[in-house]
């Protein structure tokens, strides 16, 4: 009986490469140095960026983007290229929601990079979902040129119906 040999997609290496990066990087946050005047400002960018979903205003969210930004939504999704093609995604998704909301649970930065975990609440015309994710920010220049999304599993089981 011979045993089947898989590998890994590069979604799932990626994936996993991910989450493992964001529990190290906070697990290593209390020993590290003190992060540079550049790590704070790419924080900043990415929780400024967070903190905007709040007014569902695309051209305010896409301002900070990069003209070349590259965002895919989760591990499983295509990417969305360039920030135009973003912004178009976003308007389309959150011209059906009530309201957006990231609550940014903790963040590390490393350089260019910034990792988040945060709760993605967003309101719909019947119904409220709420997503548990790990974020990955690439930030060039103050702008966000790469945007990925890892999924953690279900916050809830089912979305929230309004009632």
């Amino acid at each position: 009986m011979s045993e089947r040999q898989t590998s890994p997609s590069r979604r799932g290496f990626l994936g996993a490469t991910g989450a493992g990066a964001l529990a190290l990087a906070a697990e290593s946050a209390a020993s590290a140095a003190p992060i540079s005047e550049v790590e704070k400002a790419n924080e900043k960018v990415v929780n400024d960026f967070c903190a905007a979903w709040k007014t569902r205003d695309t051209a305010k969210i896409g301002s900070f983007l990069a003209k070349d930004a590259v965002y895919r939504m989760i591990e499983t999704s295509p990417p969305t290229k360039g920030r135009d093609a973003i912004i178009a995604a976003l308007k389309d998704f959150l011209g059906k929601a009530k309201s957006a909301r990231f609550e940014v649970l903790r963040s590390t930065v490393m350089g260019n990079t910034v990792l988040n975990d945060r709760i993605d609440y967003f309101e719909l015309e019947d119904s409220k979902l709420k997503f548990h994710i790990s974020g990955f920010f690439w930030v060039v220049d103050g702008k966000i040129k790469e945007w990925q999304d890892y999924s953690w599993p279900k916050v809830d089981d089912k979305p929230q119906t309004n009632s």
